[in-house]
């Protein structure tokens, strides 16, 4: 029976490269299958996103590098952030990519010619944006930053519409994330999230767990998945405040990322293990599969298959616009950069001894 490919999961690391894991079925098991190793950045990761055929990575370097994954090629290089590169989403419709910096900026670049469609220097008073929020109506987006202010932006007409000192309320602000429906979003503090309501804009729940909070991901019918710093899962249903379920680690190895596809909880931790988890139905999840990846894994993102439908996308597709042509890049620093980067070993020998990894420059 050949093997049915389901999605793909693609890791950021702190040692700079950017991996890629398919999440195959054949006709005994499922398993990760190793599909790309790239070393374009020269700082750690800190940030990838994913829409349709494009995927975008970015971290200390300061630098977004754009993929084609279809093709399975870089497409561009956006340099204009001057700070760590905190946050990357695209919106729902695929026409936008947002981006969230140390510089105190959030900027907009149209997909596909990427150019830099909008830009808000100071968007958080100057201070560092920790992390942007697209809502799934694609019309507004959150963030928060190092100002403590949670600020929404009107993105049909590019702009900031409110403002909310959280001072007094938090003390490290971290993460944002809209639920799957788009009524409530949850901000992580330290050890507890807050879930707050979009109808009155009040908080209708704080969920506390004992263990610091490292990364928080809604399910549907109102349940949120909490991964801590000793390496649990927990379930919630953050309306009634019932835990569901928990995935209890045997290593205290920090969850540094959680993802839903279907009926998927996808988790990576610091240690650099890859876990999928089968979480359909009511019943405490089951581990399907999991992979070590010699690395230390910063972020993640998940990327669908395309289908035989999509290969006239591939050969048809539209001329785009020149990404030198554009405002985002130098053309004279990206031909540096490729040489640079040209000049560099892509068979990379990485621990364990016996793991070869090839380095494709995408």
């Amino acid at each position: 029976m050949a093997d049915n490919e389901l999605f793909e999961i693609i890791v950021g690391t702190y040692e700079e490269y950017l991996l890629g894991y398919k999440f195959i079925k054949n006709d005994r098991e499922y398993k990760l299958k190793h599909t790309v190793a790239n070393h374009s950045h020269k700082g750690s990761l800190r940030s990838v996103a994913w829409h349709n055929k494009f995927l975008a990575s970015a971290g200390t370097d300061e630098c977004i590098h754009l993929y084609d994954l279809h093709l399975r090629k870089e497409c561009g290089l956006l340099m204009h952030h001057s700070g760590t590169v905190t946050s990357l989403s695209f919106t729902p419709d695929g026409h936008y990519l947002i981006s969230g910096s140390e510089d105190g900026s959030i900027a907009m670049f149209a997909v596909g010619s990427w150019v830099l469609d909008k830009v808000w220097s100071k968007a958080h008073k100057g201070k560092a944006v920790n992390s942007i929020s697209v809502h799934p109506s694609g019309k507004m987006a959150l963030s928060i930053g190092n100002d403590y202010t949670l600020r929404t932006w009107n993105l049909v007409k590019g702009r900031c519409a409110y403002i909310v000192n959280i001072a007094s309320k938090y003390k490290r602000p971290e993460i944002i994330e809209w639920s799957l429906c788009g009524n409530y979003f949850g901000l992580l503090d330290e050890s507890k999230v807050d879930v707050y309501s979009v109808a009155d804009g009040n908080v209708i729940r704080t969920l506390q767990l004992k263990s610091k909070i490292s990364s928080i991901q809604f399910l549907q019918e109102e349940k949120i998945c909490l991964g801590d710093s000793i390496g649990n899962i927990t379930c919630i249903n953050f309306l009634t405040g019932d835990e569901l379920w928990i995935i209890n680690s045997k290593e205290e190895n920090r969850i540094k990322c959680l993802k839903l596809f279907d009926d998927w909880l996808i988790s990576g931790n610091s240690k650099g293990t890859i876990s999928v988890h089968n979480i359909s139905g009511n019943k405490k999840p089951i581990l399907t599969t999991s992979l070590e990846t010699s690395c230390r894994i910063t972020c993640m993102t998940i990327s669908q298959i395309p289908g035989d439908d999509k290969s006239q996308v591939i050969t048809k597709r539209k001329k785009r616009k020149s990404v030198f042509e554009t405002k985002s890049v130098n053309e004279e620093e990206y031909k540096n950069l490729k040489k640079h980067l040209s000049s560099k070993k892509f068979n990379v020998h990485c621990y364990p001894p016996d793991q070869k990894w090839h380095i494709e420059l995408l």
